[in-house]
């Protein structure tokens, strides 16, 4: 049976849950705000990748307390970053030593992912180096640890699902990695086939159900909203984003309903980005987050709004939760593709109609 809920850190958590993507060595926006401060939290050992000297000072038994976190908190092993960085060559035994001293309630697997440029034999090597990886932490971490499942091609997705199978039984999580590339891409493609970003996307996904039907599927690096709205449509779980910080860091606010917005623009650059409008300000204007709510005047909220990083995080946040919530509602009434019509694109809605149909896999 599809899981519906989750016990994580000694809490009952509804699914499908965001987890809040934060680095060790950045401010934690969130837990300003009482009603945030349980969310779950993702941080990774890529941090100490990028920067050797927080593996001492950040990750030890207090993780959480460093991490201001008092909900669940997810640690990931660091394997993308490790893939940018070739300095530095972690093993498993790097991980697991780090994994037995902190206090996250679930620890990622080591991952070797594939490159871009990677051929069929480099991906089948790194794909053996994350199983090896796997049988190392498996014995050692059990149902607190999370298989990665990397592959290019359905084959290769279907390999690493089988490597996974055999050397954990019945895990309680399974991520999704290297999808980061395909939803990048996937804001390019307006119409509807089997080639696009969003109908590949929504293959891995049914694989990975078929292959792990009780177990929680999370999926890593999860963007904005809507790409957030479509996975959980596709069956995702689980996924983290620090998109709504990352928006706001550009400058943009998140809507319910619309795609991101500028409240204003003075470079010379091209805008990257609409403006925001009449029906936007109206959406404003209703906007109960914690950074709208305590200011009754419009303007005076489009002004704190523009001018500070923290209120429009705050907000972005806020309204990414809503919409996740309105999903979840939407779903409960069976009405999720009126609510996701207006939302996504026809390639996502495509995608999401015809993986329900069976139509992608198997092909």
């Amino acid at each position: 049976m599809v899981p519906t809920s989750i016990v994580v850190g000694g809490q009952l958590h509804r699914l499908p849950m965001m987890w809040i993507g934060q680095s060790v060595d950045t401010s934690i926006l969130h837990i300003t705000v009482p009603e945030f401060r349980g969310l779950p939290v993702l941080t990774s050992l890529g941090c100490a990748i990028r920067r050797p000297s927080l593996l001492v000072r950040r990750f030890g038994p207090n993780l959480k307390a460093t991490l201001n976190v008092a909900g669940p908190l997810m640690l990931d092993s660091g394997g993308f970053a490790m893939m940018k960085n070739k300095a530095r060559n972690w093993t498993a035994e790097d991980v697991s030593s780090v994994y037995h001293r902190v206090d996250a309630d679930i620890v990622v697997s080591l991952d070797i992912p594939p490159g871009l440029n990677d051929r069929r034999g480099a991906r089948a090597i790194k794909l053996e180096r994350t199983l090896n990886n796997l049988a190392i932490l498996a014995p050692r971490f059990g149902q607190r640890l999370m298989p990665v499942v990397q592959g290019r091609t359905q084959q290769e997705v279907m390999e690493c699902c089988e490597g996974i199978a055999k050397r954990l039984d019945s895990p309680q999580w399974v991520g999704i990695g290297g999808l980061v590339p395909l939803l990048q891409r996937s804001g390019l493609f307006r119409n509807p086939s089997r080639n696009t970003p969003q109908a590949k996307i929504a293959t891995t996904l049914q694989i990975v159900r078929a292959y792990f039907p009780k177990s929680v599927l999370h999926v890593f690096g999860v963007g904005s909203i809507q790409t957030m709205l479509a996975l959980f449509s596709l069956g995702a779980h689980s996924a983290d984003s620090i998109g709504w910080r990352q928006a706001a860091g550009f400058g943009s606010i998140y809507l319910p309903g619309r795609n991101q917005r500028l409240l204003s623009w003075k470079s010379n650059s091209a805008q990257p980005r609409p403006l925001i409008d009449a029906a936007d300000r109206a959406l404003l204007a209703e906007c109960n987050c914690p950074a709208c709510r305590p200011i009754e005047l419009l303007q005076n909220r489009i002004r704190r709004l523009n001018r500070n990083f923290t209120p429009r995080s705050l907000h972005n946040l806020w309204v990414l939760r809503r919409e996740i919530d309105s999903l979840i509602a939407a779903q409960e009434r069976h009405r999720e593709m009126e609510f996701l019509s207006p939302r996504l694109s026809a390639p996502w809605l495509a995608a999401i109609s015809e993986s329900r149909s069976g139509q992608f896999w198997p092909r």
